[in-house]
């Protein structure tokens, strides 16, 4: 069982990973000079740079965590979670509000996630392709 202890420095270390992995995805765009332009990127460079693989795993992306629940097959689970809901629907319900469903076995420890609509869009495309 975790302890209280445990669960904030756990809480501490994602929170630390998000940020560093925010200011990853910024750039400055040097020929206009405006700070905070975003890169153009996928799915699966959202789940490498804000922190998912801190918690969560995917066959042949990410093998380490054990916090949260393997994403490996998601699309086939996430659309049976759900009465009258899709995969995509759930799938990026929990990213955009991560206390709304909380999967068996699993604390309610995910954040909420710094993501535009764009970044929104690939990380949901991406998660639901792993097979």
């Amino acid at each position: 069982m975790w302890s209280e202890q445990t669960g904030i420095y756990l809480t501490t270390a994602i929170v630390v990973l998000l940020i560093g992995a925010t200011m990853a995805v910024y750039t400055i765009d040097s020929t206009s000079g405006q700070a905070g332009a975003v890169r153009a990127i996928d799915g699966e460079t959202v789940f490498l740079t804000k922190g998912c693989t801190g918690c969560h795993s995917i066959d042949g992306v990410s093998e380490t965590a054990l916090i949260g629940p393997d994403l490996t097959a998601l699309a086939d689970r996430a659309a049976a979670r759900v009465e009258a809901m899709g995969a995509e629907d759930y799938v990026r319900q929990s990213v955009l509000d991560p206390q709304a469903f909380i999967v068996d076995g699993y604390g309610p420890l995910m954040p909420t996630l710094p993501l535009n609509t764009e970044e929104l869009d690939a990380l949901v495309e991406f998660l639901l392709a792993q097979t």
